[in-house]
């Protein structure tokens, strides 16, 4: 009945503020004299109420009551006061202990839902506690097989003396980070783990928190990497076209063994120099301008272009290709550029032998024709369009030899006739008409022309007139 009446008081009303607020005790020897209602309907003779106080804040009181007349001597009242601060502190430590273990706990279980290895060492390294994962993580089974030893026990042989002297530095420096280690099992199974370590104090002892991470899985993926990109080094390496990467910088970042050969240096003297020191003037100006525009549109672009080489000017085909990040952002271009220059002089002298073989054509005054197999014609002088009565040798692309110049259409039957028996005919006589009906006698001088693997694909030849 008294803790209900007491139970809504004010801690600002007097005389209570005296001691939840100022943190004085008050002991009174008379409690009629301060409360004379609830000294009269509980008995109350005397009271102390003694602030309980924790690192100089209140965080209550602790209240002694007498249903008989008490007298406290000074000592008593030191006393009190005394037992009071100490009480304080330690129900402040019961609280923050609970409190402790209780954000220990939440914490425990959300590293144990990240399945991350946790583990508390003393000074030297040895095991105090640890969680499940930890555990597994040394490839035992139960926390016993592990606490009270240290952690070179299943540290790979390798790794050991790389392991001890980073708890000597964690000890040193109060943390380790992303530090990767070798663990080995009792069959000798290696397990990679990544730790991150922090050194805290507990009642004088030093205390290393770690956590652990199984990082078997991302070392496994890193070989591969390593793997793959040994792999495609070797057959950029082979490969006879030059294959390089230039970063958003504009420096090379990567070339092939035959680009560093083209280019007359050591491939490490060329990988981290500015692309424009190797390639300057009017080539290199071109290269910026395309490798600007894979930068800002992020898409592939092919250019052929003509490019100064320390042995010779050459023809490169280049294929110019984006490198993005995880964001997908454009950080570097992959450029493959093969050597056209024989190609670009093929097709030059192609071009130059075209030109003369066109200029006869125009300009002979007899008839030279190309027809398929069906006898469709492909090709006609202009000398020969003329004589057929044709204003261009466009016009009679396509139409039928024999339907457009024979004079008796069969004659083209024993024509072809003869030509299949001896292979070629030689100043073949032969009776024609232009467009007009008007007839003319010919020599031809004709054979078959053959595709690359020796079939027939039609007719070509001469034709002299005669009339």
């Amino acid at each position: 009945e008294l803790v209900e009446d007491v139970d809504d008081i004010s801690i600002h009303e007097s005389p209570y503020s005296t001691v939840l607020v100022d943190g004085q005790p008050l002991i009174s020897e008379d409690y009629h004299a301060v409360n004379p209602s609830r000294a009269d309907r509980y008995r109350i003779r005397a009271l102390a109420s003694i602030p309980l106080i924790a690192e100089e804040d209140v965080i209550g009181a602790l209240n002694i009551i007498s249903f008989r007349e008490n007298r406290f001597s000074a000592d008593e009242k030191a006393a009190l006061v005394t037992i009071g601060k100490e009480l304080g502190s330690a129900i402040m430590r019961a609280k923050t202990g609970a409190a402790l273990r209780e954000s220990e706990g939440r914490y425990r279980s959300l590293i144990e839902t990240t399945g991350t290895g946790f583990v508390i060492l003393d000074g030297e390294g040895q095991v105090l506690d640890a969680n499940p994962e930890y555990v597994r993580l040394t490839g035992r089974t139960s926390l016993e097989e592990i606490r009270g030893k240290s952690v070179i026990v299943w540290t790979a042989e390798h790794d050991a003396e790389r392991n001890a002297r980073a708890i000597r530095e964690c000890r040193a420096t109060g943390q380790i980070r992303n530090f990767e280690v070798d663990y080995a099992d009792p069959a000798g199974r290696i397990i990679p783990v990544e730790i991150n370590a922090t050194v805290t104090s507990e009642e004088g002892s030093i205390r290393i928190i770690t956590l652990c991470r199984d990082i078997s899985a991302r070392r496994q993926a890193e070989q591969a990497l390593q793997e793959s990109q040994r792999l495609y080094g070797t057959l950029a390496d082979a490969a006879q076209d030059l294959i390089y990467i230039v970063g958003k910088d504009d420096t090379v970042l990567y070339l092939n063994a035959y680009a560093a050969k083209m280019m007359g240096h050591d491939r490490q003297a060329l990988i981290g120099r500015p692309r424009a020191e190797l390639f300057p003037g009017p080539a290199g100006e071109r290269q910026a301008v395309n490798l600007e525009k894979v930068f800002r549109e992020g898409v592939p672009l092919r250019v052929e272009s003509r490019i100064p080489m320390p042995s010779d000017i050459t023809w490169q085909d280049t294929n110019l290709i984006p490198l993005r990040d995880p964001s997908g952002t454009v950080t570097a271009i992959l450029g493959i550029s093969r050597d056209i220059t024989g190609l670009k002089q093929v097709e030059e002298a192609l071009r130059t032998s075209e030109t003369q073989y066109r200029s006869i054509i125009d300009n002979v005054q007899d008839m030279l024709y190309r027809t398929d197999e069906e006898g469709k014609i492909l090709m006609i002088s202009p000398a020969g369009a003329r004589k057929a009565g044709y204003d261009s040798p466009e016009e009679m692309i396509g139409l039928d030899l024999a339907d457009t110049l024979y004079a008796d259409p069969r004659e083209r039957k024993k024509f072809l006739a003869t030509l299949a028996k001896k292979g070629s005919v030689h100043e073949y006589p032969l009776v024609l008409r232009d467009r007009s009906g008007r007839q003319f006698h010919v020599v031809a001088s004709s054979h078959f022309y053959r595709d690359a693997e020796g079939r027939i694909r039609g007719v070509e030849g001469i034709v002299h007139d005669v009339t």
